[in-house]
């Protein structure tokens, strides 16, 4: 049973279109396959796109934490330039 995890971790783009071929077919279609548990390879495939989507997510949230980040010391480099004390110490840690 791990390997239909496994193959579906390989294949995260497919998934949506797995689900929707496991739920369309008959359980004889299904038997003619190599899947032996239906519900199971459902389950697991529909848990590799929800992780594969909190993935996305959280790329997406780090790419604008990084955005805000660099923002701020633009900002903050020009205002050390027009005589703001530095807001870090020896060790380039905020104060």
């Amino acid at each position: 049973m791990t390997d239909i995890k496994e193959e579906l971790e390989n294949k995260p783009r497919e998934v949506p279109r797995i689900i929707k071929v496991l739920n369309s077919k008959s359980k004889e279609e299904i038997e003619d396959t190599s899947i032996e548990y239906r519900t199971y390879a459902i389950l697991e495939a529909r848990k590799v796109l929800t992780k594969r989507n909190l993935m996305l997510q959280l790329e997406n949230k780090w790419k604008n934490i990084e955005v805000q980040i660099k923002r701020f010391h633009k900002k903050n480099y020009v205002l050390q330039q027009k005589g703001l004390p530095s807001s870090s110490d020896s060790h380039d840690q905020l104060i």
